[in-house]
C-alpha cells in the first residue's frame, strides 16, 4: 500500500512540474489582443502633450463626441501607403484611430488618414 501511495505522489508531482515547464516555455505564442477602432474628424492635436483629440459620432445613438488619445514614438500615421507625420492631423481631416485602451488612457497605435481629407501644406 504504501508503494501505491508514493507512485501515486511521484505521478501528481510529475503532472505538476510537467504543467509549469509547458507554461513557462519560451516562445510559447500569446495572442495580443485585437486593437479598438475609432473613427471621426480631428478637432486638435497637442504637440506637447501628444494628445489627439477625435470628434466621433456613436453610431447607434447618434451623438458626437470626443475622445482623446495619446500619441507614442511607435504610433504609425498614414495616409493610404504613405507614411505621414503628425503636421498631417490638422482640424477638420477624417481619421480611422486603432488604439488600446490601458484603464483611462487611449493610446493610439495607428492612424489611418482617409484619402482627400488631408489638407495640403500651409492651409488651415
Amino acid at each position: 500500500m504504501r508503494k501505491w501511495t508514493m507512485l501515486m505522489s511521484m505521478v501528481v508531482v510529475l503532472c505538476f512540474v510537467a504543467g509549469m515547464l509547458v507554461a513557462a516555455e519560451p516562445g510559447a505564442k500569446t495572442e495580443k489582443p485585437k486593437p479598438l477602432m475609432a473613427n471621426g474628424v480631428v478637432k486638435s492635436y497637442d504637440d506637447g502633450t501628444k494628445v489627439l483629440v477625435v470628434t466621433v459620432k456613436h453610431e447607434k445613438e447618434g451623438v458626437a463626441m470626443d475622445m482623446s488619445f495619446t500619441l507614442t514614438d511607435d504610433t504609425k500615421i498614414t495616409a493610404g501607403k504613405e507614411a505621414k507625420g503628425v503636421d498631417a492631423l490638422t482640424e477638420g481631416v477624417k481619421v480611422q484611430v486603432a488604439y488600446k485602451k490601458d484603464g483611462d488612457t487611449l493610446t493610439a497605435v495607428a492612424i489611418q488618414i482617409a484619402p482627400g481629407t488631408e489638407k495640403p501644406k500651409g492651409a488651415k
